[in-house]
């Protein structure tokens, strides 16, 4: 008989509570909720766990590693710290300054994990490299701690940062435009050669996933959410149906997968910083 996993959720927003249906829905893991509040008065139970996974705003989430530093470091239990990690860079150094690199954290980046992603990485490699991609992310939520392109596309951030697996070029070669009212922006990279990256995303009425991968003689779409892969416009994968990019991540955080790239991830949340940031 297979083991359960319990995993401790700190913090009892919408997310906690649906990260924790979603684990419970998988045979080998269990998951509570703790909220931020309460969570001292349930400490034995929480560092025994095997996994924590931090639904807090990044100042709140800064904090509880930073109060809980020492016995994280000497327990090594794997942790998930939530997007965005920080949104503007006092937030960003104060959470550089906690040595992370001691720590067994990892950032929240399920798509990365999804089976969608992992097909369209196996399909490309057999390809020559795109000459553009086309990327937009957006939905209708709006949080008081954070802007809609800070919450949704981070999620494209560490997607491409996983295509090309290094953040120093990244960071060195991009625009970023913002509507007037922050609520959106355009982010455009010149890299790899003659491949240009276009990411828009923001605040939208519906929800949208969509990246249009262009080479010499076809186009490559995902449909993240509605977990659809089209080449030239015919559906070559709809079989994702079952597939939760949640639950392929924890599992991956506890095989100790990715760790290395941690840093560079944490960083990738300064491009999204507001205008006013900026040097």
């Amino acid at each position: 008989m297979n083991s359960v996993n319990f995993i401790s959720i700190i913090g009892n927003g919408v997310w906690g509570n649906k990260l924790q249906k979603i684990i419970e829905s998988h045979p080998t893991f269990s998951a509570k909720v703790f909220s931020m509040k309460h969570y001292s008065e349930n400490t034995k139970e929480i560092f025994e766990s095997d996994l924590l996974w931090l639904c807090l705003t990044p100042r709140v989430q800064i904090n509880f590693l930073e109060e809980n530093w020492e016995l994280l470091c000497k327990l090594q239990v794997p942790v998930i710290i939530e997007k965005p990690v920080a949104t503007n860079p006092y937030e960003l150094s104060l959470l550089l300054d906690l040595k992370l690199e001691m720590l067994n954290i990892y950032v929240s980046e399920p798509w990365t994990h999804s089976e969608i992603w992992k097909n369209y990485k196996e399909i490309s490699a057999d390809r020559d490299s795109p000459i553009s991609y086309k990327i937009v992310r957006c939905g209708p939520n709006e949080r008081n701690f954070t802007n809609p392109p800070q919450d949704w596309l981070i999620h494209d951030l560490y997607l491409m940062f996983d295509l090309l697996g290094e953040v120093d070029s990244i960071q060195g070669k991009f625009s970023a435009s913002w509507s007037d009212n922050y609520r959106n922006i355009e982010l455009i990279f010149s890299l790899l050669s003659n491949s240009s990256w276009n990411l828009t995303g923001g605040l939208g009425s519906s929800k949208q996933s969509n990246w249009l991968i262009s080479l010499e003689n076809e186009q490559i779409e995902l449909d993240f959410l509605n977990t659809v892969l089209s080449i030239n416009g015919k559906t070559i994968i709809n079989a994702f149906q079952g597939d939760s990019p949640v639950i392929n991540m924890i599992k991956s955080v506890m095989a100790g997968q990715k760790k290395s790239d941690l840093i560079a991830k944490v960083n990738l949340s300064s491009l999204l910083f507001l205008p006013k940031y900026s040097i």
